[in-house]
């Protein structure tokens, strides 16, 4: 039998108080973390959160690394530390060189937005 979902009770929380518990957590959240976080326990609505975090962290002047890029980085070096084990298994190369491709279009495109530096490369 399929367990029956529980919905999170929506809580009335203001606009004042969403931003100080938003940037309280971002000292030890991701965006991403952060927005899950406020609409499993809160209750608030996507719609209603729609670009806030990123928005309200920019404001305050909360450089953060872009998460989407980071997140690639991080698997670019588990399929490498795949590959240097098993040099045979041509479907992990395969994923090495599109996961290249895309951090290469990412960094691109944040180095055009001014959100990375310029002379950023992967480590």
């Amino acid at each position: 039998m399929a367990k029956k979902k529980v919905k999170a009770e929506k809580k009335n929380i203001g606009n004042a108080e969403l931003e100080k518990l938003i940037l309280e957590m971002a000292k030890t959240m991701s965006p991403s973390e952060i927005g899950n976080k406020i609409k499993r326990e809160y209750g608030v609505t996507i719609k209603a959160m729609t670009g806030k975090v990123g928005k309200l962290l920019a404001k305050n002047n909360a450089k953060q690394f872009p998460e989407d890029l980071k997140n690639v980085v991080e698997k670019m070096k588990i399929l490498k530390a795949h590959v240097a084990k098993n040099r045979n298994d041509k479907k992990v190369s395969r994923s090495v060189h599109i996961t290249e491709g895309r951090i290469r279009r990412l960094a691109t495109y944040y180095k055009k937005k001014k959100v990375i530096p310029q002379d950023w490369t992967p480590k």
